[in-house]
């Protein structure tokens, strides 16, 4: 039984998100990604919009929130971050 997760990092992955959510088996948030289409202080927002849908679909959530060394370093993200 394979199981499908989905990683949203994109504005386009946001105007289908419920759609993407029902039909998975669950989601990721890739702030890096999404950094890198929208500004840093929308992230929040988008995220909590992704979790709270997440739970009323009673799908999982993980959210991607390490932070590398480069992250510290350097203000802009590069595309792996």
């Amino acid at each position: 039984f394979t199981r499908v997760l989905a990683k949203i990092e994109n504005l386009e992955s946001m105007w289908k998100l419920e759609e993407i959510v029902q039909v998975s088996d669950g989601v990721m948030v890739g702030r890096g990604d999404l950094g890198m289409e929208v500004s840093v202080e929308h992230i929040p927002s988008i995220q909590e919009e992704i979790t709270c849908l997440c739970r009323q679909l009673n799908k999982p959530v993980i959210v991607a929130s390490q932070l590398v060394e480069s992250m510290v370093e350097y203000p802009i993200p590069t595309r792996a971050e």
